[in-house]
């Protein structure tokens, strides 16, 4: 059983709470339940989220919480990683966009039913196997766009000065004292180069 299956201390807030993983952000606590979460802004400040009433007594309890937090953590920032945002939304968009129409193509297939009973409550579901890897599909396409946009290649330097080697014909660096080709040592190049 996940995290997110144990009711009796998350109320009804698991679906705010965690994502298909059972990855949950950070959370604020009272009387031994998750009653929110909270995070913290970039310029360290702690914010939370009360998702149901829990009193203005506990309230103001937690509220001097996140400023006792803010305080032991100074310049300490708090960056949760799990994917729960863009996976939920890419799940969404596969389960409940892309998939219906390509199943209604397909002769009206529903995807997240297919499956091969194996007898005794086993079966191999493999609609949600192509729901998956259509997912893992779409998040690498938005990952790779994302990361082609944001990060741009250097520009290419300026061409290195040249000039011929008197001696074999190849072109080598207008300071070079021997041919890279041919190793003949060079007279130095002059301010301008020569046509």
């Amino acid at each position: 059983m996940g995290w997110s299956e144990r009711r009796w201390f998350l109320g009804d807030h698991a679906a705010m709470l965690f994502d298909r993983n059972g990855n949950a952000g950070p959370t604020v606590w009272w009387n031994e339940r998750v009653v929110g979460g909270w995070a913290q802004r970039r310029d360290g400040e702690i914010v939370q989220r009360l998702l149901e009433d829990v009193g203005s007594e506990a309230a103001a309890a937690v509220e001097r919480e996140a400023k006792r937090l803010g305080r032991w953590l100074g310049t300490v920032r708090v960056t949760p990683r799990f994917g729960a945002a863009l996976g939920s939304v890419v799940t969404s968009l596969v389960d409940d966009i892309i998939m219906p129409p390509v199943g209604r193509v397909l002769g009206g297939v529903d995807f997240s039913t297919m499956a091969i009973d194996l007898g005794g409550g086993a079966a191999i579901r493999y609609g949600l196997f192509i729901n998956a890897v259509l997912a893992f599909v779409i998040i690498a396409f938005v990952v790779f766009w994302i990361s082609r946009l944001m990060i741009r290649p250097e520009p290419e330097p300026e061409p290195a000065p040249l000039r011929t080697c008197l001696y074999c014909r190849e072109q080598v660096h207008r300071d070079a004292t021997r041919c890279r080709y041919c190793t003949s040592e060079l007279p130095a190049a002059t301010a301008e180069p020569r046509p």
